[in-house]
């Protein structure tokens, strides 16, 4: 009977691959649209014999042609996002059941269900709503920076720099939409698929490189139907709730024995000292709150929250 750690290592590594191919994807058209941003805006502003106030209105329109460029690539993205949640989804009942049979269990088989939620509404926030908040924030910032040089009169190769940290910005958070809304998916699924097993809810199990946050929910029963607060980019994962053998320990307990050094790249050095002290558990690191994109979240409360300095 294979190691529940080991099935869920090895679907975490078949989820990763499939994020790698999929972010790939999103890459493409991002860096496209920053290459002609900034070859076209270095052509603009090398024309020294044209009048800045030119030169500006030129740049002014470089870039709505630029955001124009990326609302495009917002749908294309938005799409291709959908497309993978869909076969996580899928993917979903196969990890399920292999987590069943590591706890020596015998799964049922339902593809029914399985075909019916892929092809139905992927629940979360609207992805192309979010992705062109991110265009546009991107792109009103390019327009200030193309601006602001211009009328400064600032190197191009300041101005090329800034402009690729305005639209990077803009890859980042796309990045981040996806990974975080095609794991979301998944891990609705997982509990979809959990509950027509028959079992009641899930388990939290934090992956290898988890924050503290997430190390202190590990172990966590979480029935269900109870939308479980991780947090954007979290790569942790739910294994059916067989009960008092699930073989999942206790995240507080489980995080007592990493090493000290490995605690300390966790926590980073005030919080080791104060968990070492006493002085915090790590149940106290565990914040909850309601982001306005992505729901209810977990997060790592700050020092300030915790009365540390």
């Amino acid at each position: 009977m294979p190691d529940i750690y080991e099935v869920i290592k090895e679907q975490r590594a078949q989820l990763s691959l499939r994020q790698g191919r999929m972010l790939d994807d999103l890459k493409v058209g991002y860096q496209s649209a920053l290459n002609k941003l900034e070859e076209e805006s270095m052509r603009i502003l090398a024309q020294e014999s044209v009048p800045s106030i030119v030169r500006q209105a030129q740049l002014i329109a470089l870039v709505d042609d630029i955001q124009q460029q990326m609302a495009a690539l917002d749908i294309i993205s938005a799409r291709r996002i959908t497309l993978e949640q869909q076969r996580v989804i899928v993917l979903s009942s196969e990890h399920v059941q292999a987590l069943i049979r590591a706890y020596g269990l015998l799964p049922r088989v339902n593809t029914v269900a399985v075909a019916r939620l892929a092809a139905g509404a992927v629940q979360g926030a609207p992805i192309q709503s979010l992705l062109a908040m991110y265009s546009s924030d991107a792109g009103e910032k390019a327009r200030q920076v193309l601006v602001r040089g211009a009328i400064l009169g600032d190197n191009p190769l300041k101005i090329a720099q800034d402009l690729r940290g305005a639209m990077q910005t803009a890859q980042y958070a796309v990045e981040r939409v996806a990974r975080t809304e095609v794991l979301r998916a998944y891990r609705g699924a997982v509990q979809e698929r959990t509950k027509e097993q028959g079992f009641n809810g899930v388990v939290w199990v934090c992956s290898a490189n988890a924050c503290a946050y997430c190390w202190s929910m590990s172990g966590t029963v979480y029935p269900s139907e109870m939308a479980m607060d991780t947090h954007p980019n979290c790569e942790c994962s739910w294994a059916p709730n067989i009960g008092p053998d699930n073989a999942i320990p206790d995240g507080e307990d489980a995080f007592a024995e990493l090493p000290d050094a490995k605690q300390r790249d966790i926590l980073g050095p005030t919080k080791f000292n104060a968990y070492k002290d006493g002085r915090i558990a790590l149940s106290d690191l565990a914040g909850h709150a309601v982001h306005p994109i992505w729901g209810p979240i977990g997060y790592e409360k700050s020092l300030a929250e915790l009365g540390l300095r």
